[in-house]
């Protein structure tokens, strides 16, 4: 069940803290869509209600990172959603099952972005049926 109090939050690391930002999104039952101008190399992103981040800042003042309530604990894991598009309109999903527990471990995630970076994205199947899809928007 959706939780209203559930909000959408980011941390990202000034000072040598974790300063926390509550986030503006377009929030459905199901999802929060962040913006493209929003999302950068040095922020992470966590849902959370407001209590919660206020309980850990009193007691953490930003010095660690901690997992401060059970949300993404889950099994499977939680699973987190991001699309990425091109000019063309092509683009590239990525799912990511990623707990709290990773982000104390060393590494890096790598993963290919072949079908934005291919010349040839313009001529795939899924393209031609939006650029298809666009003109008749066009014409009503």
């Amino acid at each position: 069940m959706y939780d209203k109090k559930i909000k959408l939050y980011s941390a990202e690391i000034k000072n040598s803290f974790w300063d926390f930002k509550l986030e503006s999104s377009n929030e459905t039952n199901h999802f929060f869509n962040i913006e493209p101008n929003k999302v950068n190399n040095h922020k992470i992103f966590f849902v959370a209600n407001p209590n919660e981040v206020e309980r850990y800042l009193d007691k953490n003042k930003g010095q660690t990172l901690e997992d401060i309530n059970k949300f993404t604990n889950t099994a499977p894991s939680f699973r987190c959603n991001l699309r990425i598009f091109n000019e063309k309109l092509g683009y590239s999903s990525y799912q990511s099952d990623y707990p709290f527990k990773m982000t104390t471990k060393n590494g890096s995630i790598f993963s290919s972005l072949y079908l934005l970076t291919n010349k040839n994205a313009d001529k795939n199947k899924s393209n031609q049926i939006i650029q298809i899809l666009l003109k008749l928007k066009k014409n009503l």
